[in-house]
């Protein structure tokens, strides 16, 4: 008897399939997790699944829609997604962030709340639920969610994404992983100024330290010049700065920036000569002063000198 053609065509690996080893690898990793599975007890939840349980930990609001309140766990998540984008936006305002860290964690356990307080009331073996538990078990999961999941996420954030701080009454949001080594003229740094007094007696003058931030005038090996209207780099000339020098020269030095100063002179009436010999000593900065560089925009402001 004559054997029929079959339609089947066995499949090939071809391109961009994986090598038969890692493929081999990866059918048995799978294969022992499915045996460890089927080992485990199986898991009845009341109220819900576990499935919508683990859901309930992980997405704001779940545990409400989960339970048919559709539209309160809609505006849970509503309110978390706009908590978010207050943390962004208003980084380094301490309003702003206590609010927003706030908000996370409440709308993150409310809903969680609500299905365990749900679940006690239902149990006929257990004594009706009491004001210190509705109080109490929401208390404590939100300040389980604050400390142990926002709180850390706000730190990583500052250090590794966007720090906020305050420089001259304004809100700066600077990028901590720049570095110092891609600095060039021109651009805007933020450093840190320790405060410092020249001079002595009633003539002396006082410096506030904290955050500066300016604009990289001179990098090592500049030489800038001073005349009377005006200032070079490297035969650049600009306007000149307030307390600038009038004549002479500088060099600016290995591993520091030229960085004209701005920042509150704590002395009333001031000594001018006082004054224009402290500006061009913190002029000169340090990469060790560096503390990162501003972003050229954050959401709604471009971050500009005044």
């Amino acid at each position: 008897m004559p054997l029929e053609a079959s339609s089947y065509y066995p499949p090939r690996a071809g391109k961009g399939r994986l090598p038969s080893g890692i493929g081999t690898w990866a059918a048995r990793v799978f294969h022992r997790f499915g045996q460890w599975g089927c080992r485990l007890p199986e898991v009845h939840l009341p109220l819900m699944s576990g499935a919508d349980w683990l859901w309930s930990l992980g997405v704001p609001g779940y545990a409400y829609s989960a339970l048919g309140r559709r539209k309160l766990g809609l505006w849970m998540a509503i309110t978390w997604m706009i908590s978010v984008l207050v943390l962004l936006v208003f980084r380094g305002h301490p309003v702003a962030t206590a609010w927003a860290l706030g908000t996370l964690a409440s709308t993150h356990t409310s809903g969680l709340a609500f299905a365990l307080l749900r679940v006690r009331e239902l149990d006929a073996d257990e004594p009706p639920v009491t004001l210190a538990t509705r109080v109490g078990l929401p208390l404590i999961l939100w300040i389980l969610a604050a400390t142990a999941v926002y709180w850390p996420l706000d730190a990583l954030l500052t250090r590794w994404f966007a720090r906020g701080i305050e420089v001259d009454g304004r809100r700066i949001v600077v990028n901590p992983r720049a570095s110092a080594d891609q600095v060039t003229r021109g651009q805007l740094v933020l450093y840190q100024m320790a405060g410092h007094v020249y001079g002595t007696g009633p003539k002396a003058a006082g410096f506030q330290g904290g955050f500066g931030l300016g604009e990289v005038l001179g990098v090592p090996g500049d030489t800038v010049r001073f005349q009377r209207d005006r200032f070079g780099v490297q035969e650049r000339w600009s306007a000149r700065r307030p307390h600038m020098p009038v004549a002479g020269e500088v060099s600016v030095l290995p591993d520091h920036w030229w960085i004209w100063p701005r920042f509150r002179v704590l002395q009333v009436p001031p000594d001018f000569g006082v004054l224009n010999h402290a500006f061009l000593d913190q002029a000169m900065v340090s990469r060790a002063q560096f503390a990162g560089r501003p972003y050229r925009r954050w959401f709604f402001w471009r971050q500009d000198l005044p």
